[in-house]
């Protein structure tokens, strides 16, 4: 019977210290969740993944058009989520990302760059379907700045070919993925 009366006496005292631990998780818990949805700094480490070091890595949000540049050094980056995002995805591009291009584009357009290249394809069409296009065939010529094209668009289009203004040097029927409401093609894939 003794041992019995040892352990009612330390059982409160047990209680106790663990109601305590519970409620300083509790906080920590709170404190974190209200940090991630009120639009702040976000860290982004990307040591093991070995194909984003040396390129550009961008964020777009579900709640907004707007993305953001992630900076830092080394592996540890950051960016800046607007208020109320809930989910942010990650695209890494080239070092030579046209950031300035990217984040000039007016917020009720859909931009389109494309790098400039050897077979002068500077127009680019844009379409969903055959009736649902930005303009006939050839499309319309981008604006060059630096080494870069670009077109703002009415519309997010879901396939795009970069001509030169002709069937010949056109690029094959490309998938345009986009970030927000810039889409970028390097040459290689858009």
């Amino acid at each position: 019977m003794k041992h019995g009366k040892k352990l009612s006496r330390k059982a409160p005292a047990l209680i106790l210290a663990l109601a305590v631990v519970m409620s300083m998780l509790c906080v920590g818990i709170a404190m974190s969740t209200s940090a991630a949805t009120v639009g702040s700094t976000f860290y982004v480490d990307i040591s093991q993944n070995s194909n984003w070091k040396n390129k550009t890595i961008v964020a777009s949000f579900d709640n907004s058009t707007t993305k953001a540049e992630l900076t830092g050094s080394g592996s540890m980056l950051s960016g800046t989520a607007p208020s109320g995002a809930k989910k942010v995805t990650l695209t890494a591009y080239p070092t030579d990302w046209p950031t300035s291009l990217a984040n000039a584009a007016p917020s009720d357009k859909y931009r389109i760059i494309w790098k400039k290249d050897s077979k002068n394809r500077s127009y680019v069409y844009a379409w969903n379907s055959s009736s649902d296009n930005n303009h006939s065939w050839t499309g319309e010529e981008g604006t060059l700045s630096g080494s870069y094209y670009y077109k703002d668009l009415s519309k997010a289009y879901a396939k795009a070919i970069f001509n030169a203004n002709a069937d010949k040097n056109k690029t094959g029927d490309l998938t345009v993925k986009w970030i927000g409401n810039v889409a970028y093609y390097d040459g290689s894939s858009l």
